[in-house]
This record gives structure tokens, sequence and C-alpha cells, in this order.
């Protein structure tokens, strides 16, 4: 009988004492074993590290604990990092303090994994969405499987595993190295590096994870109309997704890839130079030779827009 792998279940949190008891109680009660399970706090202000530590202290299961706490608030990319180096397990099962994991989250992950002859870069899920309250919503899949499909619709798009829901394996990190530390798609970042190395991205169609709405990083995302710096911070965001990019084409070189994702980079930056004022002449000629004329175009009427938007806004 082949035995079954280490597998580490890291549970991410940062000031979420409202959710983590929730979230630690749904990863120790996993039924997959070898499990590890890193509780890991990014410097939290709240109780939550203490939480942790409680826990911890109090759990007497067939589970490893290890317990985590940065001295110094590393943000995602940063946190990802440190959690990946002591991590020990050859998959990765991330899980954030304020969602909650089905009991049997990290098995079925497991068996898909083993499925793919561990040659899965990344796996990811379905999810049912739930309320900060807990009240469920709906289930929600994979909106980015198309894009996810090949490595050059992953350049030109922000394709993304669902996050909330995302494994990967520790081969990525070995062939790749750190993530950016400005980095907050991570979930962007790991499918793209799975698709450069030539590991398949596996989508397990079954809800296993709770991810909690309103809360988080997302609260800025799903409106088509937001306030002048949350458009600011996506698009910063984003641009930053695509210098992590060309991060990972310099140690996997693709020359069809890299002018994509060189495009993709510009775009973001004139999407960004849009948001702060109208370009003059020889800029604006500039951003037309580099990403054409009907690009531009279209920033100059969202300009108008989110102006007259904005000015409306504020004059509520």
């Amino acid at each position: 009988m082949t035995s079954r792998p280490l597998v580490t279940l890291a549970l991410f949190a940062y000031n979420q004492e409202r959710f983590i008891a929730e979230a630690i109680t749904s990863a120790l009660a996993q039924d997959y074993s070898p499990l590890e399970i890193v509780l890991s706090d990014d410097c939290s202000t709240d109780e939550t590290w203490a939480m942790m530590q409680k826990a911890a202290g109090e759990y007497s299961g067939p589970h490893t604990i290890v317990l985590n706490r940065n001295p110094v608030n590393l943000h995602i990319g940063g946190h990802v990092n440190t959690v990946n180096r002591l991590a020990r397990g050859e998959l990765v099962v991330a899980a954030a303090g304020d969602d909650i994991s089905a009991p049997h989250r990290v098995r079925t992950l497991v068996d898909a994994w083993l499925s793919s002859g561990k040659m899965a870069g990344v796996l990811h899920s379905a999810c049912t969405l739930i309320t900060e309250n807990g009240e469920v919503i709906r289930q929600f899949g994979c909106p980015c499987l198309a894009q996810l499909a090949s490595l050059a619709q992953a350049a030109k798009h922000p394709a993304f595993v669902i996050g909330a829901t995302e494994a990967w394996s520790k081969a990525i990190f070995d062939r790749f190295g750190d993530l950016r530390r400005d980095m907050v798609h991570e979930d962007h970042a790991l499918g793209f590096r799975s698709l450069l190395a030539g590991m398949p991205i596996v989508y397990v169609d079954q809800p296993l994870v709770f991810y909690r709405q309103g809360s988080g990083i997302s609260t800025v995302y799903g409106s088509s109309h937001v306030r002048p710096k949350d458009r600011k911070t996506m698009l910063k965001r984003y641009w930053i997704d695509a210098q992590q990019k060309l991060d990972d084409l310099k140690v996997i070189p693709n020359p069809a890839i890299e002018p994509i994702v060189r495009k993709v980079a510009r775009r973001y930056q004139i999407a960004l130079a849009f948001e702060e004022d109208f370009p003059g002449l020889s800029e604006g000629t500039r951003m037309v030779r580099d990403v054409g004329l009907s690009y531009v175009a279209r920033m100059t009427l969202k300009r108008i827009r989110n102006s007259w938007r904005d000015s409306k806004s504020s004059a509520v």
C-alpha cells in the first residue's frame, strides 16, 4: 500500500479575532493524515495570536501543530513566503483566518493531486459564499477556468484560481523561489507559475470552503464603481501581478509570452496614470504607440466617466 504524503494545512491570519476560532476548529477537524497544521499570524494587533496559542495548547488530536507569529507585518506575499519555508509537507493547502474548511477538504485535494501523479502545481475547488455572520449566500465556482487553460490566456488576463480554496506543490517554490513581498494576488501568481513550469492546474468541482464575504482584501472588488483610492489600489495590485510574472519569466524564459506580459504591465501603468490626470500630447502619443489607440481611448472615456461619478458621490 502506497504511503500517504505529508501535507501542510497553512492557516493565514491577520486581525481576525471574530472568525479565527471557526477557522482553527475546521483546520483541526480535517480527516486526512499525516497532516501538519501551521497556525500563522501576521503580527495582528487584536486577539488573533492569543486565540491561536490557546487552541494549539488545548489540542490533543492526531495532527502536528506548528505555531508562527511574524515579528512584523509581512503582508500577503511575505507571509506566504514565510509559511512556505516553514511547511514540511509536499503539498501546502492554504486557508484564510476568516474562512471555514470542510472536514474532507485536505483529503479531497490530496486525492486529486495524487491522481495527477503529483504533477499538478496548483489545485483549487468550488466554494460556498457566506456572509460575515456565516449565512450561506450561494455556491461559487471558478470564473476563470477558460483563462487558466493555457499559459497565453493566463498571461493576457488576470486569471486566478480561487485563492480561498487553493493548494500548491512545494515544487513550485523550489523552482521559482519567493513571491514579491508586495504581492497581494498570490492566486494569480501561483497559477501562472504552474502553467509556466508545465505543471497542470487541477480544479475540483466541489465546494470545500466556506468563503466569507465582506472581510479581507476582497472588500474593494465586485463593484462597477469604487472610490478613487480603491481603483488605484486595485490597479497597482494588478501591475504588481505583471511584475511578478516578469520575474518568473527570468527563471523560465518564454519569448512568446514575455511580450504579452510586458504589454499587460504597460496597460496597468497607463490606467494608473489616467487615475491621476489626462495625459499630455507627447505622453498620450507614447501610450498609443505602446498599447494601441483603442485602449487609450477606452481609458480616456473611463477617466471622464469616473470623474463625473466621483463628483456626484462627493456631493452626496
